[in-house]
């Protein structure tokens, strides 16, 4: 493709063999011997496989849909074995300016979580805000990019409701909001999952989809693509709202403490908890009744 999101063959097959390993678990030793049974296809010229001068500075958005698609694949012969889709994107966001005062010209990454969930497994929920799949466990604090940027965090915290419902819940994303407090930012995104939502398995919920707003000073909300290039000026604020998961299995499968659990947590709100898990919640506890019949009403309404 024209724009910087094309792959490259080894990170593709890297993305490959993480799908691979995610069902052999600890059943096989992790060398090049036990990927001998594991064949690709590329073709040249594609988004995988790109011939120069194709640009791939981007290519982790892509990187990302590898797995979900070879997750995907897989779930659809072994869903009790594979989880529902993870968050499938990174938020990346790196900004330039020059600094007031010494004039010093900087270029940084905006700190907090680059991914959202993990998808709901078979038999567990799935992991919150985690750096999974084609990643290594990289987090950036926010105090660094406040002592590097012009440039104040008002919120990082777990989205409510972002994990995909089911008998096992999706991993929740985060929501995310920042200030810019000085100067002028030249400001890149890259961003996915805003309009294509990370899909459940087995009767499981999709995730939400991601969301990136800007508020200009004085000015109302203002919703932005994924990716792009944007100019900050002082007291602009930005919000992302990063996906979590897909669920697994009926979310009328699971177990109402489980679901009273998440209330309490504030994972799950409790509009959420009543009308998509149908239990039922007052004073910090389960009305098993009423939640027996709410479950039979909304099983009634799938099936009509």
């Amino acid at each position: 493709v024209r724009t910087a999101i094309n792959n490259v063959p080894y990170s593709a097959i890297s993305a490959i063999f993480y799908a691979v390993r995610t069902l052999t678990g600890e059943a096989a030793p992790n060398n090049d011997g036990c990927y001998q049974p594991v064949s690709y296809h590329m073709p040249v010229g594609t988004i995988l496989n790109p011939r120069f001068p194709a640009p791939i500075n981007a290519r982790s958005v892509s990187l990302r849909r590898i797995v979900d698609t070879v997750l995907g694949v897989m779930a659809q012969a072994i869903p009790e074995r594979m989880t529902a889709a993870n968050c499938g994107q990174s938020s990346l966001i790196h900004i330039g300016t020059v600094l007031e005062g010494s004039g010093r010209r900087v270029v940084a990454t905006v700190g907090g979580p680059w991914m959202g969930g993990m998808g709901a497994r078979a038999t567990k929920d799935g992991i919150d805000v985690t750096d999974h799949d084609a990643s290594n466990v990289f987090h950036l604090p926010i105090e660094v990019s406040e002592a590097e940027l012009p440039i104040r965090f008002h919120n990082v915290a777990l989205w409510q409701d972002s994990g995909g419902a089911g008998k096992w819940r999706g991993g929740l994303g985060y929501v995310e909001e920042f200030e810019w407090l000085q100067g002028e930012g030249a400001t890149t995104m890259r961003r996915d999952r805003h309009r294509f939502a990370p899909w459940g398995l087995q009767g499981g919920h999709d995730g939400p989809l991601c969301r990136t707003e800007i508020v200009r000073a004085g000015e109302k909300p203002q919703a932005l693509q994924s990716k792009g290039v944007l100019q900050l000026h002082p007291g602009d604020r930005l919000k992302l709202w990063t996906t979590g998961s897909g669920g697994h299995g009926s979310p009328l499968e699971r177990e109402p403490q489980r679901v009273l659990d998440d209330v309490i947590d504030e994972r799950v709100s409790a509009e959420a908890a009543r009308d998509v898990y149908g239990v039922i919640i007052s004073d910090h506890s389960i009305d098993v009744e009423a939640t027996k019949q709410r479950r039979a009403e909304l099983s009634a309404a799938a099936a009509a």
